[in-house]
C-alpha cells in the first residue's frame, strides 16, 4: 500500500512523532500472541478491540483505500468474539443493583447486614 497522503499522512505523523505508535504495537503484539496462544481470549479481544475501531474509522474518514481490510479485520474479531460471548455476558446487563440484590430486601450498611 502507498503511504498516506493529505490528513491521513498528518495524523499517522502525529502518531509516528508522539510515540503513541509505541504503544499500540505492543498492545497489538500483547492481544496477538495471546489469540495464538488461546489463552485469555476475552482479555485480547478487549485489548483489540479499541485498536481495530481506531483503524477502521481511520480508514473509514481519512483513507479509504484501506477500509476494505478494515472492514475484514472486524468482523474477524466479530467471530471470534462470538464464540467466546458468555465471557462478555455482564457487560449486557440492563442493572447492576437488580444482580447484586434481590428485590425483596432493604440494605444498611455493608452488604452482609440486611432487613427484611
Amino acid at each position: 500500500m502507498p503511504p498516506p497522503t493529505g490528513i491521513a499522512a498528518q495524523f499517522a505523523g502525529a502518531l509516528y512523532v508522539s510515540h503513541y505508535l509505541v504503544v499500540i504495537m505492543l498492545i497489538q503484539l500483547i492481544g496477538g500472541i495471546l489469540l495464538l496462544a488461546n489463552r485469555f481470549v476475552p482479555l485480547a479481544l478487549t485489548l483489540l478491540g479499541p485498536v481495530i475501531v481506531n483503524i477502521f474509522f481511520f480508514h473509514a474518514l481519512m483513507d479509504p483505500g484501506g477500509l476494505p481490510m478494515a472492514a475484514v479485520v472486524v468482523v474477524l474479531w466479530f467471530l471470534v468474539a462470538y464464540s467466546v460471548r458468555s465471557a462478555f455476558a455482564g457487560l449486557f446487563q440492563p442493572r447492576v443493583n437488580d444482580l447484586a440484590f434481590p428485590k425483596n430486601q432493604i440494605y444498611v450498611g455493608s452488604a452482609r447486614e440486611s432487613v427484611r
